[in-house]
């Protein structure tokens, strides 16, 4: 790419590049190489530069004006449970052809609730007082927000996940179902949003043969705490 300048940029810093023409076109490249004296940054293909394609993949004839913006890193991940696995998507390499990887194994359900600034008191959260965008979270449900205003009241995300330990334990009683788990795992959101991988109204026989553990944290999203009032 021929630029007008490269400072500011740095190798594997990712950037848009932006037609001059109506309509306009984009294409999403990964910096490799800066060459400041001769006013140049290259975007080759290979393992340091997953988000480049191959011999530049598609890639249209920019022309003299057109934008280079400079994204930074940023990062699109997504988590999914597939085959007992815990997978970790990156939705940028995903959009270019890349899978999802594995992360952990033994792992049945995946669940997440949203933690809202809404001043709807649901029964997930205690509050004195619950009043919309005050900076305490009213409740968790796993609504998807819609709008910017519904978005803007999003303080955290509450999220849990159910493991299996698959050492199969034979049942105390001889002929009998098997024990080892006999009530169903829950976590904070289960009132709301109930573990679903395994069968919710009763451990059948075969889910009791193992026993299981639920990891589940909140995670303050800082930058909606700390935005401007």
């Amino acid at each position: 790419l021929n630029v007008d300048g490269t400072y500011g940029y740095s190798v594997g810093d990712k950037v848009l590049l932006v037609s001059n023409t109506t309509p306009a076109v984009c294409t999403l490249e990964q910096i490799t190489t800066l060459q400041p004296s001769a006013a140049k940054m290259q975007h080759n293909p290979g393992g340091t530069a997953p988000y480049n394609p191959p011999s530049g993949g598609p890639f249209p004839a920019y022309t003299k004006d057109s934008l280079v913006i400079d994204m930074g890193n940023p990062l699109v991940h997504t988590y999914q449970v597939a085959n007992g696995n815990l997978q970790l998507a990156d939705m940028m390499l995903i959009a270019g052809g890349g899978a999802p990887s594995d992360v952990a194994d033994g792992i049945i359900d995946l669940r997440a609730q949203y933690g809202k600034d809404n001043g709807v008191n649901n029964g997930t959260v205690t509050n004195t007082t619950y009043a919309a965008n005050d900076g305490v979270i009213d409740s968790f449900d796993n609504v998807a927000p819609v709008t910017a205003a519904d978005w803007s009241q999003v303080l955290a995300v509450r999220v849990a996940v159910l493991s299996r330990i698959d050492n199969y334990e034979k049942p105390s009683v001889s002929g009998g179902n098997c024990d080892a788990t006999t009530v169903m795992p829950t976590w904070s959101g289960s009132a709301t949003d109930p573990f679903t991988a395994i069968n919710v109204a009763t451990l059948t026989s075969q889910d009791r043969c193992f026993r299981y553990r639920v990891f589940q944290t909140v995670i303050p999203l800082r930058n909606m705490i700390w935005r401007a009032s």
